[in-house]
């Protein structure tokens, strides 16, 4: 049997650290579980929790998965429900606005979420464009983290994108540092 609470109360002691955290196993072990677990744990202590779920289509959006995070932590800090979304859909914006981000950053984040090619950066080459983007959500989730800490919760991130891959990666480590 999976050890479910004990594992969840590990996991949701390295959260407060700043650690990362993949769960891996045979459908019904209980990730699922865990991760709801995780989840409350995580609120109980005040973290936004950001949610993104990898869905494994054949031609994924790049930064599926940072997309859906982001507009997931902006949603909770906004304190609206993702049913509201679709009929408030300029609250995330509001989250968003009200974040530690310097202006080209919040563009970037603001046009990723949106999925707008136009952005702060038209006139850069798309390698440096990347990396910009990269900064801009680092920047992103070390400002919510700052305001209340911040919590990642993916589903299925093994049929996850290379793109969020890489950049939660990178956010975990600079986050943790």
């Amino acid at each position: 049997s999976f050890p479910t609470r004990r594992c969840s109360d590990l996991a949701a002691a390295d959260v407060a650290r700043g650690q990362q955290h993949l769960f891996l196993g045979h459908a019904g072990l209980g990730k699922s579980a865990l991760r709801a677990l995780v989840d409350g744990e995580a609120r109980d202590r005040g973290f936004v929790v950001a949610r993104a779920r990898a869905h494994g289509t054949r031609v994924p959006l790049r930064y599926d998965l940072v997309r859906q995070a982001i507009r997931s932590a902006c949603l909770e800090l906004a304190s609206v429900s993702s049913d509201a979304a679709t009929t408030t859909g300029s609250s995330w914006h509001a989250a968003l606005a009200s974040l530690a981000l310097s202006e080209p950053d919040r563009t970037r984040i603001a046009a990723l979420v949106d999925d707008v090619d136009a952005g702060p950066d038209d006139d850069i080459p798309l390698a440096r464009r990347r990396i910009l983007l990269r900064g801009a959500i680092i920047s992103f989730f070390g400002a919510v983290a700052d305001r209340r800490g911040v919590c990642v919760l993916v589903d299925d991130v093994h049929k996850g994108e290379p793109s969020s891959l890489e950049v939660s990666a990178e956010v975990g480590a600079r986050l943790h540092a």
